[in-house]
């Protein structure tokens, strides 16, 4: 398993390619249209010096915004539509399963390090065309016991192992031991 991670996820999708995924996924253009222009006046102000300064906002969805979360699932579902990952994944009642996401929380699965160093390689490149960097120091590989354990690379850096990762609130490990998450949930519930 691989536990994908973006750098400013949000912050960094750029404008024309959450316009260019609704059309492709097949909504109209005209409602293409009215969130254009609901983005296309967006700007931020700051003010060294005493002087203030308007720049245009040209990445990003609006923090808050109701619609942002579906805005940016669809450039996320475009960039894995690009990529050929059929048949590969693993088996589940006949279906092949290779990854599982909500909003930019993404699980790749395999069942070998080299079929998922492609999967992540070719997750990268398309997601560069969206302007979807993965975070290399917090993108992680959890491997069972069987797995090879030579290093996983993407391009030039090598991915790091972990024996448990904490995936959409719940502690996960390859031992399927509930112990970690259950201790992990009662310190944060005496923390509140």
């Amino acid at each position: 398993m691989v536990f994908i991670d973006y750098c400013k996820a949000f912050d960094s999708v750029e404008h024309h390619a959450v316009w260019r995924s609704l059309l492709e996924q097949g909504i109209e253009q005209q409602y293409v249209d009215v969130l254009k222009n609901c983005y296309s006046s967006c700007t931020t102000m700051f003010r060294p010096f005493s002087r203030t300064i308007t720049v245009p906002i040209k990445r990003g969805v609006r923090e808050g915004d109701p619609i942002s979360p579906s805005l940016f699932s669809a450039v996320l579902e475009s960039v894995i539509r690009k990529c050929s990952w059929d048949g590969q994944g693993i088996n589940i009642n006949g279906r092949m399963l290779n990854h599982l996401r909500f909003a930019d929380d993404i699980v790749v699965l395999t069942h070998t390090p080299q079929e998922a160093e492609q999967m992540i390689q070719q997750l990268n490149e398309e997601g560069k065309k969206a302007d979807l960097h993965l975070n290399i120091a917090k993108t992680k590989v959890m491997r069972n016991r069987f797995a090879d354990p030579s290093p996983f690379r993407l391009g030039q850096a090598i991915l790091e192992n972990t024996d448990e990762y904490v995936y959409l609130g719940r502690l996960f490990n390859m031992d399927n031991n509930l112990r970690p998450g259950i201790i992990r949930r009662k310190r944060a519930a005496w923390a509140a």
